[in-house]
């Protein structure tokens, strides 16, 4: 009986344990990850949603990329004080991927691109925060690839 008794608080604990008093949704921050040069001179996503808080975290594949800020206005030129990961060569066939995050500090659009030679002008461009209409992540990466033209 003192068995019986014990199984079935040490059940109702383990069920009380489990459940989510909030329901079962995390609300803190999240993980956003990015593939840097998998599919080419692209991040994949070319863009995420993030909110204050959340990390970005950027896995560069083989050859040798950056992570840049710059504006929208001048999508392949570097911000004086902005964000850039330097460059992070990865050997062809290789599976070492190296890393670079980043905490999101603002809700506003933030704008990046590869400041490899050419790579920016040929459309690697990366947003946080992109508005949906206007000064979209489409229009952001016709833009560098106009200024390969001047």
């Amino acid at each position: 009986m003192l068995a019986q008794t014990f199984l079935s608080a040490a059940l109702s604990f383990v069920a009380l344990a489990s459940a989510a008093p909030w329901g079962s949704e995390y609300y803190g921050p999240k993980t956003h990850l990015v593939a840097v040069g998998e599919n080419g001179l692209t991040y994949t996503p070319n863009f995420v949603n993030a909110d204050v808080g959340d990390l970005v975290k950027f896995e560069f594949h083989p050859m040798n990329h950056t992570v840049t800020q710059s504006s929208f206005d001048y999508p392949c030129t570097a911000i004086d004080g902005g964000i850039d990961s330097d460059f992070n060569p990865v050997p062809a066939g290789s599976y070492d991927f190296k890393t670079f995050e980043i905490t999101v500090q603002v809700k506003t659009p933030l704008w990046f691109y590869c400041r490899q030679d050419h790579h920016c002008q040929q459309g690697m461009g990366f947003g946080i925060n992109p508005p949906p209409k206007g000064n979209t992540i489409d229009a952001f990466i016709a833009k560098a690839k106009a200024s390969a033209k001047k």
